[in-house]
């Protein structure tokens, strides 16, 4: 701490460890390249600095206390070696040893801190024991929790638990009595339910496992995860409650991992795309506004449905259909009826399966999930630079418009197979959002979404054995219509679903409740798929296309 810098080990509590050096400016692009997390391997980037007050290049933890003006030390037996800048505050706790507080941030109510790093607005309260640690803007531990050898992401905030060895990510919480040990969840957007034991890190040798999470991922009341387990490329999964999830490696994201019969936990891939898109739609606007970490904001607004969730979608989406063909090729070798319930079972069967099993119907509910969204991301592409086009250029031809878009000349009879052959899993950890090229780059995203387009045009096409130049925007974007009001109707059904079983069982519910017709995310979702209708006309009326959904507009 001597020159405002630390040491933070997590990751395995013993027999090895990942070790980061952080310092109070740190953020995750600088602790995830410094676990050796970012596979791009780009350079680290500065925080935004707002005023001459967050400058804090000198800052360090000194020989003696330093207390700049208007900062408050109140009601604290013991303060050892602090620093706090100006509108920092330690007021009634119990003892603060090695801190170094930028403005704003807080150590109160009976808490015990050593060796901390708070950033602005950072919190630690009410009885907390903190050791090791560094919080980013806006992050809080407390009321009651104990936590070592951790990073809290900005907007992170645990409460009521423990958490050791332990990068958190941002806009995670845990708000209940939990345990997390040894987990590394950089992108965070996840929650943590009361009585979740993701620590099993003891293999009755050395506590030397350990996990890796992926974003947004939902751990249920009293789950068990014993380690390693690795959820990275599978973002926003759900561990229901009460699951015990034994080691393995998942690569299906948006999945929903149950109690299964057998003794063995049921997985469908792709539910939370298909049964639950509210919540989704919901966690876009959510994370939104609750990212109050501004001088991290260049780097947390990262879109869910994103080039590289896309990529995700894509290979999980070939596992699925493969693993089909190799079944029914089997048990027509072995004269069984194909019409005979399938399970498949660990990844043996699927690759990214995990030990789990898989009914045919989660693998037809996982393929529609993925096609969907994999397509809806390509075509509303599409569509955004078509809207562009139309605004800035009026009657072009429609060779020129397919130029633009690079859609001239295409044959359907010519495209190439919709799903190959997967590829063999390579275990290594997904690129982190900041460092797709799409983060900040508009072109690099039309580069992406055009060439998923590309690879789904047998399967949008399919039925079509009459496209041509003249006709196949028309058609793309009638599909693009179709997905997104399909998108506000499940969407609309998820919330519904919510409201029915709540009528039907507590007394009272609907005298209380939004119902889905008034929710303000069911709303937005049917006012998205209307404002694709309109683009779409306004495409038509611009450029000349012949005609569009004219049924639907």
């Amino acid at each position: 701490m001597a020159s405002g810098s630390m040491d933070i080990e997590v990751g395995p509590e013993a027999g090895g460890g990942r070790v980061v050096n952080v310092k109070i400016e740190s953020t995750l692009v600088d602790v995830c390249h410094d676990l050796n997390m970012d596979s791009n391997g780009e350079a680290t980037a500065p925080l935004i600095a707002f005023d001459n007050s967050d400058i804090t290049s000198s800052s360090s933890s000194p020989a003696m206390n330093i207390l700049c003006p208007h900062s408050t030390l109140l009601h604290t037996p013991r303060s050892n070696h602090i620093h706090l800048l100006p509108h920092a505050t330690i007021d009634s706790a119990t003892s603060v040893t090695s801190a170094i507080l930028l403005p704003h941030s807080t150590i109160k109510h009976s808490s015990t801190v050593s060796h901390a790093l708070l950033q602005w607005n950072a919190t630690i309260t009410s009885q907390s024991d903190a050791h090791h640690i560094l919080l980013m803007e806006h992050a809080e531990v407390g009321p009651h929790s104990f936590t070592a050898n951790a990073v809290f992401g900005p907007d992170s905030h645990v409460s009521g638990g423990e958490v050791h060895c332990t990068v958190v990510g941002p806009n995670a919480n845990s708000h209940h009595q939990s345990l997390l040990i040894g987990v590394l969840w950089p992108l965070g957007r996840g929650n943590v339910g009361y009585g979740s034991n993701v620590g099993s890190n003891h293999t009755g040798r050395i506590p030397d496992q350990e996990t890796s999470v992926g974003e947004g991922t939902f751990w249920g009341l009293g789950c068990v995860i014993k380690f390693p387990v690795d959820l990275t490329s599978a973002p926003y999964s759900i561990i229901a409650a009460g699951v015990q999830l034994p080691p393995q490696r998942i690569t299906l994201p948006f999945s929903l991992i149950t109690d299964g019969p057998g003794g063995m936990n049921q997985l469908t891939p792709g539910w939370l795309l298909h049964y639950s898109p509210y919540t989704i739609a919901r966690s876009e606007v959510k994370f939104a506004n609750r990212r109050k970490a501004k001088r991290h904001d260049f780097y947390t607004g990262w879109k869910i449905l994103r080039a590289g969730v896309m990529d995700m979608l894509v290979d999980a989406r070939k596992n699925l259909v493969y693993a089909g063909g190799q079944q029914q090729q089997q048990l027509a070798g072995e004269g069984v009826n194909s019409k005979k319930a399938v399970v498949f079972k660990t990844d043996k069967a699927i690759p990214g399966l995990g030990a789990n099993q898989l009914t045919e119907k989660g693998r037809q509910i996982g393929i529609r999930a993925y096609t969907d969204a994999i397509q809806r991301y390509a075509l509303r592409g599409l569509l955004d630079r078509l809207v562009k086009l139309a605004a800035n250029q009026k009657g072009l031809s429609m060779g020129e418009v397919l130029h633009h878009v690079g859609l001239e000349g295409i044959s359907v009879g010519k495209l190439p197979a919709v799903y190959s052959t997967p590829s063999k899993p390579i275990v290594n950890w997904p690129v982190l959002p900041w460092n797709e090229a799409s983060h900040t780059d508009t072109e690099a995203l039309w580069k992406h979404q055009h060439s998923t387009l590309l690879n789904e045009l047998p399967s949008i096409l399919r039925n079509s054995n009459d496209v041509n130049d003249n006709n196949i925007i028309s058609r793309l974007l009638e599909k693009c219509i179709a997905l997104e009001d399909d998108h506000a109707k499940r969407v609309y059904e998820s919330k519904s679903r919510d409201d029915v079983r709540g009528a039907n069982t507590v007394p009272g519910y609907k005298d209380v409740h939004i119902p889905a017709e008034k929710d303000s995310v069911v709303l937005s979702a049917k006012e998205e798929a209307g404002k694709v209708r309109n683009d779409t006309r306004l495409v038509e009326e611009a450029l000349g296309a012949s005609s569009i959904a004219r049924s639907r507009l």
